[in-house]
């Protein structure tokens, strides 16, 4: 699948079509693999940003493949969940030059941070769930680690 949509231009529908895949599936699992291969051994001339954009993973898609067709994969280590203050602020430093509404998007990945709630539960909302009924705001919420 990488192959097909990298050096012949499929679209990851097309890609996934013959394993009856779908197009968010396709994409995911593509993107998987490139990031992992990526992160344990590199891929020359591909920089962070590139690995999330299909037109620049098919402007390198040489190093790219070649990159995937050497690769061996190592142990399996457990995800990471903590992110450091500089990879938090590297991340929103790309959301905010990818995004229409840079600040918005910023704001919701600090609210998802800061306070530990799972994305539908940033979605779910409402105003009485920070409000008082006379406009003030319900505490002051924290940012980081609670005191023990």
């Amino acid at each position: 699948m990488l192959a097909s949509v990298l050096q012949d231009g499929a679209t990851y529908e097309e890609a996934g079509a013959p394993y009856g895949l779908g197009r968010s599936t396709v994409e995911r699992t593509i993107k998987a693999l490139i990031y992992q291969v990526a992160h344990e051994r590199g891929i020359p001339d591909v920089d962070e940003d590139a690995l999330s954009s299909l037109p620049r993973l098919r402007q390198f898609r040489e190093p790219v493949l070649q990159a995937v067709r050497d690769y061996t994969p190592g142990k399996t280590k457990p995800k990471r969940t903590n992110l450091g203050p500089d990879e938090i602020a590297a991340g929103a430093s790309r959301v905010r030059q990818r995004s229409d509404n840079p600040n918005r998007d910023v704001a919701l990945i600090f609210v998802l941070f800061c306070t530990g709630a799972k994305p539908i539960e940033i979605a779910r909302l409402e105003v009485r769930d920070y409000l008082n009924p006379d406009g003030s705001v319900r505490g002051v919420p924290r940012c980081g680690p609670r005191p023990r």
